[in-house]
């Protein structure tokens, strides 16, 4: 008799043991999204004034100087919120570029300033809504043939029809396409369509601005003081 409930509990361990990872993977699929860290994709601004299409080449002005750059077959081009090539660009266009890693003549990228706020700048996916639950904070894209399920937050801003919505607003039906804008957390940070490119760009364009305006002076350094006419 004793054997026989050594055996029956012995038993009972195993089958617990077995359904351990089941359990596990099972409860990992509930909750908040996993998400990796995203970084941002800083780019430099300045004005076309020398273009070659057939040698791929081009002189921008920047601050500093001039720049002789080089676009390759990787370079992304974007004007207008589209992919374009390269003789779609003109001197006196102001662009936003960044060059390949370990090189300074190769160009990584070269855009507008919209499009590279709203497609270069953040790590950005296309894709068809394959489900949107709002509440559950989750999306579920499908995008090249895989489908990617994209936490949100309160956060994360919405740009459908053209305009900017709230997130009780925004319906987002099974079959429409979108594009979202991962945050540096690697949460949804914008989801927008086509038609609200644009109004994005603009959106972020305002923030990055008004970002920039509430940074501290570094320490130590002094405040400037004004000048007094002479004589007074």
């Amino acid at each position: 008799m004793r054997k026989g409930r050594t055996w029956a509990v012995a038993s009972l361990c195993m089958m617990v043991l077995l359904a351990s990872p089941l359990l596990a993977q099972e409860k990992a699929g509930k909750g908040k999204v996993k998400a990796e860290k995203v970084s941002l994709v800083e780019g430099r601004e300045g004005t076309i004034a020398e273009l070659n299409v057939e040698k791929k080449s081009l002189v921008i002005s920047v601050e500093t100087g001039k720049a002789t750059v080089n676009v390759t077959p990787e370079t992304k081009l974007m004007k207008g919120g589209e992919s374009v090539s390269l003789d779609k660009f003109k001197v006196g266009d102001a662009v936003v570029f960044g060059f390949k890693p370990r090189s300074r003549t190769e160009l990584s990228f070269l855009a507008d300033k919209l499009s590279y706020i709203a497609f270069i700048r953040r790590k950005v996916v296309e894709g068809e809504v394959v489900s949107f639950d709002r509440e559950k904070g989750e999306l579920k894209l499908k995008s090249d043939g895989q489908e990617l399920t994209i936490g949100l937050t309160k956060v994360t801003r919405y740009f459908l029809g053209g305009e900017q919505l709230k997130a009780a607003q925004v319906e987002l039906k099974p079959g429409s396409k979108v594009y979202v804008g991962y945050s540096t957390t690697g949460m949804a940070y914008a989801v927008f369509d086509k038609a609200s490119w644009e109004a994005y760009a603009k959106y972020e364009m305002q923030m990055i601005e008004a970002k920039k305006k509430r940074v501290k002076p570094k320490e130590g350094a002094k405040p400037k003081q004004e000048t007094k006419p002479e004589g007074k």
